[in-house]
């Protein structure tokens, strides 16, 4: 018979080599200059499709191991990106050019546009595109997690209450504009995203000086508006979880008995558990148990976006509207929180030089939350009990007649009780409206061109409806007479 064996293990062994030598990685060096000659420092170096890469340092040289298929992705804010392969050569130099399209890219800037090219101060803006790219809908979360020189800090997950607070290169003296109108932090988060065209940030005074002396920067919106075409109907929806970013595993009751008797030990005191009631908290008698209080509370949150927009229009009159909707469910039960948002933006020429432009937003916001919040910064929020509640004791026990009362342990301050707090405590409920208008009418003199005169102004109503009615709830405190503390 005739044998495979040695011709398999020499074809095996040259693939083994060819693979060897395609995956060996050598060392790659160059430098990178523009268009002038001048060498280009902070230029990303990147191995395309990975994470690995360098900058260029104050010569605009780089250094870092590829390999012989790897491709290097040169990118620079301002110019082409460039994609070279490595091949068989150790020094790279690259010529980086001027990115024209971006620098033809049309800013917003105070109460006017200009193009990048001629922008002394400093901006950044953020696109229609990038904002739907970003898995959340909270606006201030996302342009925090984008833009250079913006820190986002996010107190909360609570719906309703998880937008983030902003500052520009540290400070919070922020303002928000939208449409050319003066709004809050609150309008802006308000947002549905598929109703921004783009987000331009000023960054620093020369930049923001337009808006007064009381800011440090500010966040300037755009929304979408009528183009001459046809019109267009599109819809938008996403559907996801919340859950906590981290699952924390806490002591069972046993466990919690031991190292607490262990650390007793070590202090020359006396144990405090005893095996007996261990034993009654693995079987939950007696009043004992053995609660994962974490669990409990904490489960998967809920949350789905849908919104229709149309936009079109002709020589004349142009428009866009959009209606959005958007409900979360939290990640601990009975905390909801829904939003409608409508818009409608029209332009009309209502004459050869002048232009009307008129813009209706409306928002309607429903909280439903227990009587405690689960906010870090309230009293005796609901995470906080849940941190505070022992683990071997009962989620309940039964009374007299039977009815399960909910059981609550003591604390350094008040008894807490994180399922009847939850569950049983009442509700805090508001339902808020606000509707905000804003009108502008532009005259474009013919007999020079690029010379406008616009007037700009705007009306806000808004109307607040709050319920807090607190339910009395009895429980069942677990006192050392019964329990041990």
């Amino acid at each position: 018979m005739y044998n495979l064996a040695p011709k398999l293990l020499t074809l095996l062994s040259a693939f083994m080599l060819f693979a060897a030598g395609m995956s060996a990685q050598t060392s790659v060096k160059g430098q990178v200059k523009d268009a002038e000659g001048n060498p280009l420092p902070g230029v990303s170096v990147l191995i395309k499709g990975t994470n690995t890469g360098t900058v260029t340092d104050v010569d605009g040289r780089w250094s870092l191991l590829a390999g012989s298929t790897d491709i290097l992705r040169f990118s620079y804010l301002g110019m082409e990106t460039q994609n070279i392969r490595v091949g068989d050569r150790a020094l790279i130099d690259v010529t980086m050019r001027e990115d024209v399209a971006f620098l033809e890219e049309t800013v917003v800037v105070g109460y006017g546009t200009q193009k990048r090219s001629s922008l002394t101060g400093a901006i950044s803006t953020v696109s229609d595109e990038e904002i739907l790219r970003a898995p959340t809908m909270s606006i201030s979360n996302m342009v925090g997690s984008r833009i250079a020189g913006i820190a986002a800090f996010q107190a909360s997950g609570q719906p309703g209450a998880d937008n983030a607070s902003l500052t520009i290169r540290g400070q919070g003296n922020i303002i928000y504009v939208i449409d050319g109108i003066r709004r809050s932090a609150a309008d802006f988060n308000g947002l549905d995203p598929n109703e921004i065209e783009s987000i331009s940030v000023l960054k620093d005074a020369s930049a923001v000086a337009v808006y007064g002396l009381d800011a440090s920067g500010a966040f300037v919106v755009t929304t979408r508006q009528g183009r001459d075409e046809k019109v267009r109907i599109s819809y938008t929806g996403t559907v996801g979880i919340s859950q906590n970013a981290e699952k924390q595993k806490w002591l069972d009751a046993p466990s919690y008995a031991y190292w607490y008797n262990k650390a007793r030990v070590l202090q020359g005191d006396e144990e405090v558990f005893t095996a007996e009631q261990v034993r009654k908290m693995i079987d939950g008698v007696d009043g004992w148990g053995n609660t994962n209080w974490y669990d409990k509370i904490y489960g998967t949150g809920f949350r789905q976006t849908h919104n229709i927009s149309a936009s079109g229009g002709g020589e004349k009159v142009k428009f866009f509207a959009s209606m959005g909707y958007l409900d979360e469910q939290g990640n601990i039960r009975n905390y909801d929180y829904d939003r409608i948002n409508l818009r409608l933006n029209a332009e009309a020429r209502i004459r050869k030089s002048w232009t009307l432009n008129v813009g209706i937003a409306g928002r309607i916001e429903d909280r439903d939350a227990p009587f405690f919040s689960a906010s870090p910064k309230s009293f005796m929020n609901i995470p906080q009990q849940t941190c505070y509640a022992l683990p071997y004791v009962p989620e309940a026990v039964a009374d007299e007649n039977g009815d399960l009362i909910p059981v609550a342990t003591p604390s350094s301050g008040s008894p807490v009780t994180p399922l009847a707090s939850r569950d049983n405590s009442g509700y805090s409920r508001s339902r808020n409206t606000y509707i905000q208008t804003n009108f502008s009418l532009r005259y474009d003199a013919p007999w020079l061109k690029g010379l406008s005169a616009k007037f700009q102004g705007g009306v806000r109503h808004e109307v607040y409806h709050d319920q807090e009615p607190p339910y009395p709830y009895g429980n069942h405190v677990a006192y050392s007479s019964e329990f041990c503390n």
